[in-house]
């Protein structure tokens, strides 16, 4: 019977020893735990620190912070934040060339009463169409002279960017489906550059085609040019490559 008691005052001095050994712990109380940027203009960082308070008896650690995507990056308290102080997680999203609405979360790990505390950040990303690119050219209908039926011919058109940030030229479309880019081009702000066609013609007789040239430019949005010309059987009589320079 004594080992009975025993074992029981043994067995209840240990519950109270653990519990109050779970009772022991910091506990997070944030100002805010979701922050809405509402419109954040293309390029800009969007920045926001989100602060906490330790209202519990034990120090909090924060042993990692991670948030859900490369573009988002998290800086925050590394010492352990004693009871009755503050601690406060930075965080940055990156939004260059991130146009839309985006909703990122942050995870915290650590050693409170939430192990595991999660943040969201949210907003919606906007462009400034005055500092799109936007492609330029002097002729919007090229004339190429002769050209050979089943001859590929490249073809040289001069172009500039009238715009504030870098142009990237894509894709190109014909009628024909004759024409191609020869390869992509870029062009910085007020740069002129020169985009490379090659066109091969399958039918003899007048040519006339209209290609659609496909840039990163958003409030532009794409390029037309009027091509013209003669298709002839045999040799070229003419094979030019003109520039529409500025």
């Amino acid at each position: 019977m004594k080992i009975t008691k025993y074992s029981f005052a043994f067995s209840f001095c240990l519950f109270l020893f653990l519990s109050a050994g779970a009772m022991a712990q910091g506990v997070f109380q944030f100002e805010v735990e979701s922050f809405d940027f509402s419109t954040v203009e293309e390029g800009d960082k969007a920045e926001k620190t989100f602060t906490f308070k330790n209202t519990g008896n034990q120090p909090i650690i924060l042993s990692n912070v991670r948030a859900s995507c490369g573009c988002t990056t998290p800086n925050w308290t590394r010492e352990p934040v004693m009871p009755g102080q503050t601690g406060k997680i930075d965080v940055s999203y990156n939004s260059a060339g991130r146009p839309g609405a985006f909703n990122k979360t942050i995870t915290i790990t650590s050693n409170a009463t939430e192990a595991t505390k999660v943040l969201t950040i949210r907003g919606n990303v906007v462009s400034d169409p005055a500092n799109d690119p936007k492609m330029t050219v002097t002729r919007s209908t090229v004339a190429l002279g002769k050209i050979k039926k089943g001859e590929a011919v490249t073809y040289k058109i001069s172009f500039k960017n009238d715009g504030k940030k870098q142009l990237q030229i894509h894709n190109l479309t014909s009628k024909c489906n004759c024409v191609k880019l020869a390869g992509r081009a870029t062009a910085n702000a007020g740069e002129t550059k020169e985009l490379e066609i090659v066109i091969t013609p399958t039918q003899t007789g007048a040519f006339e085609d209209d290609i659609v040239i496909y840039t990163n430019s958003r409030s532009q949005g794409t390029t037309t040019i009027k091509l013209t010309g003669t298709v002839v059987e045999g040799s070229s009589s003419v094979l030019r490559n003109e520039n529409s320079g500025f």
